[in-house]
């Protein structure tokens, strides 16, 4: 497996590009948490831990690139399949998710402009449902 997978429209895991750069993270999911008045101590009733976050950003795509990540990653709910060190079951993970924050930019070739321009491109990948083994 690569980095990460993307279940496409007939339902099988596909492999997707590996980004420039791949920030992973997660956090608590917390309900009615407030600090005390009286004494500032952070009260807190936690619901579950270790959401998931990926940050992606890729620095040279093409224009076609770009359009066969943005139609595989714009469905909701989007199953995810990815590598990380803060898990277990050797660092793969699957989940249901959604993207957010999604942006490009384009750098065009200027020696050639019958080429395809190189494109950025970066979004976020956020845990939507909580999975087995999920505190």
């Amino acid at each position: 497996m690569m980095l990460w997978q993307v279940k496409d429209g007939s339902g099988q895991y596909v492999d997707m590009p590996t980004p420039s750069s791949y920030k992973a993270s997660y956090e608590d999911l917390d309900a009615n948490s407030y600090r005390s008045i009286t004494n500032g101590n952070l009260v807190r009733s936690k619901l579950s831990s270790k959401w998931f976050k990926g940050a992606f950003s890729f620095n040279y795509l093409t224009q076609a690139e770009v359009e066969r990540v943005l139609n595989l990653i714009n469905q909701y709910p989007l199953y995810v399949k990815i590598k990380s060190p803060m898990f277990s079951n050797n660092g793969v993970v699957e989940f249901e998710a959604y993207v957010s924050k999604v942006s490009t930019e384009m750098n065009r070739n200027h020696d050639n402009f019958l080429k395809d321009d190189w494109t950025k491109l970066s979004f976020d990948i956020i845990q939507a449902k909580v999975v087995s083994g999920q505190w």
